[in-house]
């Protein structure tokens, strides 16, 4: 009965796609929104870093394309300087405004996606950890995941769940799921960063080096030169609302990307993991024109004006790809169209 229901749910789903009705209430219900994508890893399927990059945050650059076809068809594509000015009321966004985030700093937003925003005239801000630029290594999480997949070493991993906790819970008996090294990282990530780095570093201890992972220096500018926006990402990708140095963060981010970028502006920031607080997110809007969440709603426009303070809407492949492999069109509408119209609280 339950694959029959999801038989029947995804052949509504086509039919109120290709009859026009879902795409019709889109332009009636949307109007007055912006929306505001997050992608994360974009990675061709026959690159190495495709094997041990996490499932969760990584789609191919096909995928991507794909994506941003389907926004130009039904959204008005626009730039962090049109949100800019149409927040501070200068001249308003044009109806169902969508702007399109990249989170991180990763190197393969410059080797794959660039490209793809190219071709498709899309433009769009990438969100840089600073202290990554230039850093061979991945963030600690995707570290782990890259020496599970790596090597999968059951005797490493049972030590760092045992030197991750002392509340006597057993390490899980097999290590060949995903979900176990998920459960992992839940349980690291409390410690102080320290302490979990020397155990993700021993974990790795056996693992081959692979490609570096993060954006150079000069892959950094090469984005900004294409007319690429960089935003900050805090310092240390750690979880701002959890850490001591989260309001610290704030412009020290700030000033470091500038200063990698010869001076340049930077003049918008998203919040990384989406954590933040209302202490967090006053000083936020002082620091910075724009400020982006993680909370997925559609933002809602008055007048023309979006608010500073923008929620947006992650894009992974999981609920959104067919059987195919392909970005389905109903699915991405069914994922994005409906969604509640809201402004976060500041």
């Amino acid at each position: 009965m339950v694959g029959v229901s999801a038989r029947a749910r995804g052949v509504v789903r086509k039919l109120a796609f290709s009859s026009g009705a879902l795409p019709l209430l889109h332009r009636s219900r949307n109007s007055n929104t912006l929306t505001v994508v997050m992608f994360h890893r974009v990675l061709a399927i026959n690159d190495e870093r495709w094997t041990h990059a996490d499932p969760r945050y990584t789609i191919t650059d096909e995928q991507l394309d794909q994506c941003l076809e389907f926004f130009g068809d039904h959204y008005s594509l626009v730039d962090a300087e049109a949100v800019r000015a149409a927040a501070r009321g200068e001249r308003p966004l044009p109806a169902r405004a969508l702007l399109v985030t990249f989170d991180d700093g990763w190197a393969d937003t410059y080797q794959y996606a660039l490209a793809v925003l190219r071709h498709r005239r899309c433009p769009a801000v990438v969100f840089v950890v600073s202290s990554a630029v230039d850093s061979s290594h991945a963030f600690w999480q995707e570290r782990l995941l890259r020496a599970w997949k790596v090597r999968r070493d059951p005797d490493a991993l049972a030590t760092a769940w045992r030197r991750a906790g002392r509340d006597g819970d057993p390490p899980p008996e097999s290590w060949q799921s995903l979900e176990t090294i998920r459960r992992l990282i839940s349980r690291l990530r409390p410690l102080v960063p320290e302490a979990r780095l020397a155990i993700v570093e021993q974990v790795e201890e056996k693992v081959p080096p692979g490609r570096p992972e993060m954006l150079t220096r000069a892959q950094l500018r090469s984005l900004h030169d294409a007319g690429v926006e960089i935003g900050a990402h805090g310092v240390t990708h750690e979880a701002l609302a959890e850490s001591m140095s989260g309001i610290a963060e704030l412009p020290e981010s700030k000033a470091q990307l500038s200063e990698l970028l010869d001076g340049a502006s930077v003049l918008t920031m998203s919040f990384p993991h989406g954590s933040y607080d209302a202490e967090l997110l006053r000083a936020a809007t002082t620091e910075y024109e724009l400020v982006f969440t993680s909370d997925g709603i559609l933002n809602a426009v008055v007048d023309g004006r979006p608010p500073a303070v923008l929620g947006r809407i992650e894009i992974r492949a999981g609920p959104i790809v067919g059987a195919d492999g392909a970005v389905s069109a109903e699915l991405l509408a069914v994922w994005l169209f409906r969604r509640s119209h809201a402004t976060v609280a500041a």
